[in-house]
């Protein structure tokens, strides 16, 4: 409560919604150093994906299922009763649009692979030839396919099993030289889930899917290079959209290949916010802190506060863009378009 009213005195826009007791297991603690996961989610408009096998916008029958898919979307939202499991041939459950089987798989695309640990791996080797032997997982070692990889050792639980992958490709243009070649330790990162946590409605008119529809994606990982996550954005739209391969990811993160990913989603800042911090090993040692656990009301990740919390941060960030927005959007989707063709 004090830092709360400290922050609104002294003018920060910056609201507690959660405190946690850490206890770093070492005296030289570093907040950013320590961090094992970070998290971003991008609000995209579905009016970038709505467009067919062919490349065209879709017509007058696939919008139709389109908004009866997002007037059940919308009816879900606003129930008090918490939504229960559909069974298929229930009346009340909508299949998704294609578009959103293609959206999921494109952002399972951009995910690191969870590297089999060496008992699974040396069967898989038996069963292939009946011989064979494997050695230790080290930081970096070799697919039986021959393809070299890099693990993430230091990393919490089974995260580390996680490939590393190059993302020297999805570098901000600002950065030159060393900064952005493979050769930077800093563009080595994985990408531990890539997803869609929900949907969203903006604007009066909560059925007109064509303005007002997004869907919220949620990129974590290890850390994300400077312009990393609005390449992979860009490069998402592109494969759902088919203008580009669906090995797109495993070729441009290989650091043998130059291939500069698309360019980036334009007004960022309306759209991106980050989300979570997490501490895995310092919160194994957490305790319990007297003060902040007898706080009226304390807000934690998934309550009805942390929700309509982050809905008014959605509200402010796409009422604080500029009218022209669409506009440039839809030029840069253009452009995307004709360059991946």
């Amino acid at each position: 409560d004090d830092m709360q009213s400290w922050l609104g005195s002294s003018g920060h826009e910056i609201q507690i919604h959660s405190l946690d007791a850490l206890v770093p297991r070492s005296k030289k603690f570093y907040a950013e150093r320590g961090c094992s996961q970070r998290s971003y989610r991008f609000i995209l408009p579905l009016r970038w994906l709505m467009y067919d096998g062919s490349n065209n916008t879709l017509d007058g029958i696939e919008l139709d299922e389109v908004h009866d898919w997002w007037k059940m979307i919308i009816a879900r939202a606003e129930s008090s009763q918490p939504h229960k499991h559909q069974n298929r041939g229930s009346t009340n459950n909508v299949r998704p649009p294609d578009f959103i089987k293609r959206l999921k798989r494109s952002l399972k695309a951009a995910e690191s692979e969870t590297i089999p640990n060496r008992r699974l791996r040396r069967q898989k080797a038996y069963a292939a030839d009946g011989e064979g032997v494997l050695d230790d997982l080290t930081s970096t070692t070799e697919l039986d396919n021959g393809r070299a990889f890099r693990l993430s050792p230091g990393r919490f639980g089974q995260l580390w099993r996680k490939e590393r992958k190059c993302w020297s490709n999805f570098c901000h243009p600002s950065l030159k030289g060393l900064e952005a070649s493979p050769g930077h330790e800093a563009v080595w990162r994985t990408i531990d889930r890539a997803k869609i946590v929900g949907f969203y409605s903006s604007g009066e008119d909560n059925e007109d899917v064509a303005q007002n529809a997004h869907a919220i994606i949620e990129l974590s990982g290890d850390g994300f290079v400077l312009g990393q996550i609005p390449r992979i954005i860009s490069s998402i739209v592109a494969m759902t959209n088919g203008w580009i391969p669906d090995s797109f990811f495993e070729y441009t993160t290989r650091p043998d290949v130059y291939l500069p990913a698309p360019s980036m989603v334009p007004f960022l800042r309306s759209r991106m916010y980050f989300h979570t911090a997490r501490y895995h090993f310092h919160e194994l040692t957490a305790i319990g802190n007297i003060e902040i656990s007898d706080q009226p009301d304390p807000v934690n990740a998934g309550t009805d506060r942390e929700v309509k919390w982050e809905m008014s941060l959605r509200n402010n960030l796409l009422k604080e863009a500029p009218s022209v927005n669409n506009e440039v959007e839809d030029e840069w989707l253009t452009e995307l378009h004709n360059n991946c063709i």
